[in-house]
């Protein structure tokens, strides 16, 4: 019954999803593994397509590489083959982002100028603010400091219109040390001193 098998799947894949959240990564993965079949079961390829990005991601945090790189390229396969495009997004932007860990930095940039168009479409500006941010650490790494400050503002104007203040922080502090490093220390400061209130604020806001 698909019904059974999807809610189960369900079930198990927020078992999942706690469990990493937790820091029990070995456990996420069990639980994602479990779900991966009764979502094929189910027939249903959105939830086989999320099983097998998370277990890339998870996959990718503990260092094991080829593990991750074959779910997330089946991940990004399937999504493709049944047009699920925030599936595919995703697949590509955690590919990009293992690629770049990898130092295989062409092949990190295909993977992430795949991913902006998709983002664009369908107007997620956070995987959109990701997928530049990841342009410009990768022109950043080819001393390419232009591109890569292009990038990063643009990063920046997405993360701030999604309130992100985190990974906001993080690009001003990217994007000063590449001020910093062109020779203009003021504007440097002013960036870091910029990113240092966005992280005050973001640990504010969590109550810590």
């Amino acid at each position: 019954d698909s019904g059974y098998h999807a809610g189960v799947a369900q079930t198990l894949g927020n078992m999942g999803i706690i469990h990493f959240s937790l820091g029990d990564t070995r456990k996420a993965i069990e639980y994602y593994n479990q779900a991966l079949p009764l979502w094929r079961a189910a027939g249903n390829r959105a939830g086989e397509i999320n099983a097998l990005v998370s277990l890339g991601s998870i996959h990718r945090t503990l260092g094991e590489s080829q593990l991750a790189l074959d779910y997330l390229h089946r991940g990004a396969q399937i999504a493709r083959e049944v047009n699920d495009r925030r599936g595919e997004a995703y697949a590509l932007l955690f590919l990009c982002r293992l690629y770049i860990e990898l130092g295989e930095y062409e092949k990190a940039l295909d993977f992430s100028g795949q991913a902006l168009p998709l983002f664009r479409f369908l107007g997620d500006r956070s995987g959109e603010a990701t997928a530049l941010n990841q342009h410009g650490v990768i022109n950043a790494f080819w001393g390419a400091k232009q591109k890569a400050l292009d990038f990063y503002s643009q990063a920046l104007s997405c993360f701030q219109a999604v309130g992100d203040r985190y990974n906001g922080a993080n690009t001003l502090l990217n994007i000063g040390k590449l001020t910093e490093e062109s020779g203009d220390r003021q504007a440097a400061l002013d960036y870091y001193n910029q990113a240092l209130t966005l992280f005050r604020d973001f640990k504010n806001n969590r109550g810590e």
